[in-house]
């Protein structure tokens, strides 16, 4: 007998997920892609910000600063 479940009974298993089960895998998708998308744009800011340090010759502590941005996170 093989461990591995069928075809059928896979799919048996995929009619009994319940509809908020299904919602609550859309959430958690959902909210991992707009994570993503929120460390992206924060790293190409970081990348603005250093370009800018660099231009100025200040550190990007010192920008952060100047344009009243955390410096925690």
């Amino acid at each position: 007998m093989s461990s591995t479940p069928s075809k059928n009974m896979t799919k048996e298993a995929d009619k009994g997920s319940s509809p908020s089960r299904d919602a609550s895998e859309r959430d958690k998708t959902e909210l991992m892609d707009m994570m993503h998308r929120y460390n992206d744009i924060k790293d190409a800011t970081q990348k603005v910000l250093g370009a800018l340090a660099v231009m100025e010759g200040a550190t990007v502590k010192e920008m952060h600063v100047r344009y009243n941005l955390p410096l925690d996170s």
